[in-house]
């Protein structure tokens, strides 16, 4: 395999490595797609939350913990969410943002915070890389430390 050629794993294009800034782009782009193809429907306030909660957002759910998203990152794609309920007329602009991450039975609109989103998912996954010890990359890991001790 050469330094330019690509393959798919877990979805993601990858050469040696996965290809971190191309791979962003790419999921932004599609998630931007997801999200304007929901708000270009006919839907009421309620089916739009829940389109936009399982239909573009898993788009980014499934990277995080494989791509390194800084807090920036997703506080862009969250103020994207913003101002695209605005701009098609879904939220007023001068309308509450907190109320959207709200819970409905709270009150509020019950859209996923994708900043809340991605920490849950990276400790979710710590603490399964960290107790099962059964897996491929427990071993991985002791012979990383086996393979240190000798060096």
């Amino acid at each position: 395999m050469n330094e330019v050629s690509t393959y798919k794993y877990l979805g993601f294009n990858q050469s040696r490595q996965i290809q971190q800034k191309q791979t962003k782009i790419d999921l932004t782009t599609k998630f931007k797609h997801r999200l304007n193809l929901i708000l270009k429907s006919e839907l009421d306030s309620r089916n739009i939350v829940k389109a936009i909660n399982t239909f573009a957002i898993p788009v980014l759910t499934y990277s995080f913990g494989i791509i390194n998203w800084s807090q920036t990152d997703l506080q862009k794609l969250q103020r994207t969410i913003h101002t695209k309920l605005t701009k098609f007329r879904k939220h007023h602009p001068k309308s509450c943002i907190q109320r959207l991450t709200i819970p409905r039975q709270e009150g509020g609109r019950g859209l996923i915070d994708i900043h809340n989103l991605h920490n849950k998912q990276i400790t979710i996954l710590r603490q399964y890389f960290h107790t099962n010890q059964n897996t491929q990359h427990y071993t991985g890991m002791q012979a990383k430390k086996i393979l240190n001790l000798h060096h």
